[in-house]
């Protein structure tokens, strides 16, 4: 699945984080919204960096600790390797 991965987080995240383990969600129709014509769904990738506590197991919300504009300038920091597409 990562080669299919936008460049952002499979070359840069994983690699700028040492390849850390990830959670990976993907968000469809809000509840109260399913007789819409149309919605929105997207995907989230959440890099598993931290052990939750008691407010997120709590609340099932996370805390980001990073600003995103410090996150952005982290990952354009962080070099991009490119494998070659593996042969089946």
């Amino acid at each position: 699945m990562a080669q299919n991965m936008p460049i952002g987080f499979a070359g840069r995240g994983s690699t700028g984080l040492d390849n850390p383990d990830f959670n990976l969600t993907i968000d469809d129709v809000p509840r109260g919204d399913e007789n819409q014509e149309y919605f929105q769904w997207h995907m989230r990738i959440l890099p598993r960096l931290s052990t939750p506590a008691g407010f997120e197991l709590g609340s099932g919300m996370s805390i980001n600790t990073v600003l995103p504009e410090d996150a952005a300038a982290f990952l354009r920091e962080v070099p991009v390797v490119r494998e070659p597409p593996r042969q089946n």
